[in-house]
């Protein structure tokens, strides 16, 4: 199923949502950068987090949300819930879903909680969804060419690829799981 995954996400991400060399650095570039840094965050729960220390080890699915977005946060949710019902326990053993805010200001775990509540059952845990410092959130969306100035202009991006290796695919947050 995960090979499925990846296999679908690279054909979307080479047709339709990679960024061109001229647009930006590429995403490869852009995980190289993260990875030589590491990020503190606080999880949903309240707890505090290093990115690399979340996604060491594993494969990785990220995508960037807001909780007070009331167009593409709200789909890009619900299908990580869908996927994650999909993956089943896979999700716990071998791939880690991580949701970060592009609005840490306002995303205070115990509203990150609540909007995956929507979605999702609280108490299940593969999939984290992060806040932090405003400076330290808004450096890992600019070292992973995610950045927007404007919240609600933000593309529906997801990210996949492993810690261990140098490929890394993006592509849209919207389609089906």
């Amino acid at each position: 199923l995960l090979l499925f995954i990846f296999h679908t996400a690279k054909v979307n991400a080479q047709s339709c949502c990679a960024k061109s060399k001229s647009e930006g650095a590429d995403v490869n570039t852009s995980i190289a950068e993260m990875m030589s840094k590491d990020y503190a965050l606080v999880d949903h729960n309240g707890a505090e987090k290093t990115l690399r220390g979340l996604i060491e080890d594993k494969v990785v699915i990220m995508n960037f949300i807001f909780t007070s977005c009331k167009t593409i946060c709200p789909p890009m949710g619900a299908n990580f819930a869908a996927l994650k019902n999909e993956l089943g326990d896979k999700a716990d053993e071998q791939l880690i879903m991580l949701s970060v805010s592009i609005d840490p200001s306002t995303d205070t775990p115990e509203r990150l909680k609540a909007w995956k509540a929507n979605f999702q059952d609280e108490a299940d845990d593969s999939w984290t969804l992060l806040t932090g410092k405003k400076s330290i959130v808004d450096q890992l969306l600019k070292d992973l060419s995610v950045f927007t100035p404007l919240i609600e202009e933000h593309a529906p991006i997801i990210i996949m690829g492993s810690a261990n290796n140098e490929e890394w695919i993006r592509t849209n947050g919207l389609t089906s799981p």
